[in-house]
């Protein structure tokens, strides 16, 4: 009786079994393909019509306005650096500058976050104290 070799034994059955592995993974990176193409055609067709996301510049934030920033000789001493969009500059303590209003509001904001922290930070601490008492 002829022996039977099984798909291990036989290298064609595994040849064949790799080729439509291979036929499989080539299909569907075809049709992933023309997907991205189809994505990319759609996305460039709608690209005209879109709203330019890069605002331009408001006059106003590009006038100068005069600081003086507070200075002491503890922590409160060095030059503030302020970016913008990869636009930077450094602010001198101490004295009179002259700088663009969109730097002034940064600074602005700035001061307004740190005394919004500040009073979170004194309400946290209130809570937590009264917490501990109620705990003993």
């Amino acid at each position: 009786m002829a022996k039977v070799k099984t798909e291990a034994e036989n290298p064609n059955v595994q040849e064949e079994k790799k080729d439509s592995s291979m036929d499989l993974i080539l299909k569907k990176m075809e049709a992933m393909e023309a997907e991205i193409n189809s994505l990319k055609k759609e996305n460039d067709s709608l690209r005209p019509d879109a709203p330019n996301p890069i605002k331009p510049p408001n006059p106003a934030m590009e006038e100068l306005v005069t600081i003086q920033l507070f200075k002491d000789k503890n922590k409160y001493k060095d030059d503030v650096f302020i970016a913008i969009n990869g636009e930077r500059i450094q602010v001198q303590r101490g004295v009179p500058v002259q700088i663009k209003a969109k730097y002034a509001k940064v600074l602005e904001r700035s001061v307004r976050q740190d005394a919004a922290t500040a009073d979170l930070i004194a309400e946290e601490t209130e809570r937590y104290e009264r917490a501990s008492k109620l705990l003993g």
